[in-house]
């Protein structure tokens, strides 16, 4: 957790100087006024197309369009839309400034007028903006101008021979649908469908399942529907040229799978495409799959679930669009005559000071968290050594206990050799008291058991068990247990599971392809944490920490 906190920390360094690197860009727009425009039109696709680097697009698209009017030359005129383009993609897509995409799309449609094919655009980005305006405040009217716009379009693309064509039929099935009038746009079908399909145009393709499948919905056959954008699904990749429409049949299914009352289905779906549109940043197409989600599990009675997913659509909304703006569209027009906005000429002017005030903010951040980064090391480096001498330790610990094990074997053996001799045997401990020798005794026998029996690494071994081995009662062996170590006898036991669980880490050649689990298990213990505990108990380390430095040493 500690070193994520410190990456969080470098990476807000770095997007400082990434803001450092912005504050900058204004500088290169004096450079940039030099080049052709079809160099700057073909700069800001790019960028574009990179979703790297908005602002950089705008200033290309801007300077282009700064460059013309409508008293230029019809080809003038033409780029100069196409620059006033650019810019509406930007504001649109990348800002959500609506306002601003409003009065560019404005100005590029002043330059179009008598240029076909620039104004078969600017009639599909209009129809663009209103669909997703009424998509996020659920108006009718709205929505109805998205459908004009998009048949104006249609009819101009089929008449120019326009590849718009397509885009704006796809967005006119989604917006004749929702307005329940599927069966209006057959004109329109009845002219698209004479274009030929080809496999360099996947739109074109999907455009046809997808009027398909939609046409069945409006006729209530939604199992037909269903399996139509399962088709489509199927024959739409995640490209950037058909992610949203991946997307779209994603969304059209989950609606075929309510009409169904499959909402388990449904949602899946619609995770589904929740999950693309996250992926691809397609904010306005997960402002709909938000609201969507929150309907299918009312839907489902999961209240939970359903207002989460309101919470978010409702926190989404706010963030990508004011209120009051969506209620004053209609007076853009008028606003957007009246105003010439020139932001990166703003930025010239106060680029140097702020270009200066950041790099010192950058440089006294950077060097504090240098600093701090260094303290943090020295720390690490003197835990790491506290930690080795831990697990030396705990090796000199073992060894120590193996080498006084095998003398006092050596000293028993030579005892019971004399026992034999001598006829001797000692009454086991059935009396009621236990006398210093007594229990220095039956102290042995406990260590004998406990440093030779397997039975001990058993999950089920017992104190009774351990009293039966050693021929005694269980009082009197929780008695020298607790008299002469200290300890209960869980921690008593415990602590030969830990240490056997040590030398079995060591022993790579015969224990070396055992989980941290199994060795865990090997040794008695039922439970991940208990293990954890105790081994942090008796050797100071926890057993990924051992694990890690007995693979060092």
């Amino acid at each position: 957790m500690f070193k994520k906190k410190l990456f969080s920390i470098l990476a807000l360094t770095i997007l400082t100087a990434l803001r450092v690197s912005a504050a900058r860009q204004p500088s290169f727009y004096y450079q940039w006024q030099k080049l052709s425009d079809d160099k700057l039109l073909a700069m800001g696709n790019n960028f574009i197309n990179r979703n790297a680097a908005p602002d950089s697009a705008l200033a290309c698209f801007t300077i282009v369009a700064n460059r013309h009017d409508d008293k230029s030359t019809a080809a003038d005129r033409e780029t100069g839309a196409r620059g006033y383009i650019g810019k509406w993609y930007v504001y649109f897509f990348s800002f959500f400034d609506y306002y601003k995409a409003y009065e560019s799309l404005c100005h590029a449609e002043e330059l179009s007028r008598g240029y076909d094919d620039g104004m078969v655009r600017v009639l599909l980005n209009f129809g663009c903006m209103y669909q997703t305006l009424s998509e996020q405040t659920k108006d009718t009217k709205t929505r109805q101008q998205a459908f004009d716009y998009y048949v104006c379009c249609i009819n101009l693309a089929m008449k120019v021979h326009s590849g718009d064509v397509d885009m704006a039929f796809a967005n006119l099935i989604t917006v004749s649908s929702d307005l329940g009038k599927m069966g209006s746009i057959r004109q329109q079908w009845n002219q698209y469908r004479t274009l030929p399909l080809s496999a360099d145009n996947p739109i074109r393709t999907f455009n046809h399942q997808f009027y398909s499948g939609k046409l069945l919905m409006s006729e209530g056959r939604y199992a037909d529907a269903r399996r139509y954008f399962d088709t489509v699904i199927s024959h739409t990749d995640e490209g950037l040229r058909l992610v949203r429409y991946r997307c779209v049949a994603f969304i059209y299914k989950s609606d075929a799978e309510i009409a169904l009352h499959d909402y388990r289905s449904a949602a899946a779906s619609l995770r589904t495409a929740l999950d693309l549109s996250q992926r691809h940043n397609l904010k306005d197409a997960i402002l709909e799959i938000y609201d969507k989600l929150s309907n299918c599990y009312s839907l489902m009675g999961d209240k939970e679930s359903s207002l989460a997913f309101r919470g978010q659509y409702l926190q989404l909304k706010d963030t990508l669009l004011n209120y009051q703006q969506l209620m004053k569209v209609n007076e853009m027009r008028f606003v957007s005559s009246m105003k010439k906005v020139d932001e990166q000429m703003q930025q010239v002017r106060h680029h140097q000071q702020i270009e200066r005030i950041m790099s010192i903010a950058v440089f006294v951040i950077a060097l504090v968290i240098a600093v701090f980064l260094w303290i943090v090391w020295h720390k690490n480096r003197r835990l790491s050594r506290q930690n080795v001498h831990l697990y030396e330790r705990t090796v000199e610990m073992i060894n120590a206990e193996e080498e006084e094990q095998r003398r006092r074997k050596s000293l028993e053996e030579e005892l019971d050799k004399y026992k034999r001799q001598d006829g001797q045997r000692k009454e086991k401990y059935q009396y009621n008291n236990l006398g210093e020798a007594d229990k220095s005794q039956l102290n042995e026998q406990i260590l004998a058991v406990m440093e030779n029996s397997p039975e001990i690494y058993s999950p089920d071994f017992t104190a009774e068990q351990l009293a039966r081995m050693v021929g005694s009662k269980y009082k009197y062996v929780s008695q020298v247990i607790n008299e002469i170590y200290g300890r209960n006898f869980s921690t008593f036991l415990n602590e030969y599971r830990i240490k056997e669980a040590c030398r079995r880490i060591g022993d790579r050649e015969h224990y070396g392809n055992l989980t941290t689990e199994a060795i865990a298990h090997g040794v008695g213990f039922k439970s991940r944490t208990t293990f954890i505990a105790s081994f942090k108990k008796v050797t100071g380390l926890t057993p990924s920490e051992y694990i890690r430095i007995s693979l060092t040493h």
